[in-house]
């Protein structure tokens, strides 16, 4: 084994650890795990008395995913005491297996299953520390309590959310935390966050709770609640096309069919992880859907949260558009139809994103003025059975 020095920092650098879970002058353990969608860490607040004894002393139950230069020992009690350098041991190199990922393919009606995407991930090398930390240290010889804080990659959780949707206004949600804790044989409060210091997402606590630390797993939940929810459906023909960055082509040049029915939240943010939900509302069928993260949309945090829930078959959309390109303007004639093959009379909106530009206006639209925000254009028609409804409008761009 080698030896791996960790300097002892007066505050945590970076910005990962400015919101600790708890700070106390007692012993005591709080960890406080952000998830930014992509990017998740925990950040442990270890309050806990240690010896000093023949010049130093020995810290155990340090994380092994503890980010090393996020280090910080801070002693509480009146006496003061130095510490110096610390060191832990990088355990022997083990490379992972190389692993085998399969990205299922999305079913749609009208079109054939597609086959799944195979990747294989390489096999990587990931250093391993011991989780005991020993450091140099000085004062009075015997008992002080100190204050251990430090980030770990390894502490994260896992969400899972399920709405029971059975009134058209109304939806219950019901959201579960999943957290591996490590094997400490002790006690320690939880906090919670969907999102990052510094990131896109502010922090936000969404569960606190106290776990024991043995090694399985602890579940934290939220009670189940009522939260205003709508069935729309939506047809949203464009679809971007980002292999062609820079490029006409790029600004959603191509069209789907598909209208799809989401379930709308306004005012709801919901920690990144799997969704479920099961829907049983007069005039559609009773449907159990497990929602895949792809599509969720959230144009911010005080925008309503949309969730895919299925394609209905029943209602086919059609998109043309036609662009005027100038030196500095552009204009862009757009007309979207939904035509109706079912029994029953359907609301749908249309939408169409628009571009960023120094100015932007809707001319000649018909049969009605659509409405604007998001960057999205939204026309809402109440299509007839066997009937189609239309509408078009040009936007207009200043660069």
């Amino acid at each position: 084994m080698r030896l791996a020095w960790v300097p002892v920092l007066a505050a945590c650098a970076g910005h990962h650890a400015s919101t600790p879970a708890v700070t106390t002058q007692e012993a005591g353990i709080s960890i406080a795990i952000y998830d930014g969608g992509g990017t998740s860490y925990g950040v442990v607040d270890d309050r806990r008395w240690v010896t000093i004894a023949g010049g130093g002393l020995e810290l155990d139950h340090i994380d092994p995913g503890a980010a090393l230069a996020s280090l910080v020992i801070e002693p509480l009690g009146g006496e003061p005491i130095t510490i110096a350098q610390c060191a832990r041991a990088r355990l022997p190199e083990t490379p992972s297996k190389p692993t085998t990922v399969i990205y299922p393919g999305v079913r749609s009606s009208r079109r054939p299953m597609p086959k799944p995407v195979v990747k294989t991930r390489p096999a990587v090398t990931v250093d391993r520390f011991d989780t005991t930390v020993r450091c140099a240290a000085t004062g009075g010889t015997g008992r002080h309590l100190v204050r251990i804080l430090y980030v770990s990659t390894t502490l994260t959780y896992r969400a899972q959310h399920e709405f029971l949707v059975t009134t058209a206004d109304h939806a219950t949600v019901t959201s579960r935390f999943a957290i591996e804790t490590p094997a400490w044989h002790d006690h320690a409060e939880l906090a919670l966050f969907d999102g990052i210091p510094g990131g896109e997402r502010l922090p936000h606590e969404v569960v606190r709770g106290g776990v024991t630390l043995d090694g399985s797993i602890a579940i934290l939940a939220v009670p189940a609640r009522e939260v205003p929810a709508r069935l729309r459906r939506v047809f949203d023909g464009a679809v971007a096309t980002p292999e062609l960055p820079g490029s006409d082509a790029a600004w959603y040049g191509d069209s789907v069919k598909t209208v799809t029915v989401w379930l709308e939240l306004p005012g709801l943010r919901l920690a990144p992880g799997s969704v479920r939900a099961h829907v049983e509302v007069p005039g559609e069928a009773v449907r159990d859907i497990d929602v895949s993260e792809p599509p969720r949309q959230q144009a911010s945090s005080d925008a309503p949260l949309r969730l895919a829930l299925w394609a209905d078959d029943t209602l086919t959309g059609t998109r043309q558009r036609f662009t005027d390109q100038g030196d500095t303007q552009l204009a862009e004639r757009v007309m979207q139809s939904v035509a109706n093959l079912g029994d029953m009379p359907r609301e749908v909106w249309i939408e169409e994103h628009v571009r960023p530009a120094r100015r932007r206006k809707i001319e000649r639209a018909w049969p009605s003025k659509p409405m604007s925000g998001d960057d999205v254009v939204r026309s809402k028609v109440i299509v007839k059975p066997h009937a189609i409804e239309r509408v078009g409008y040009t936007l207009e761009y200043e660069f």
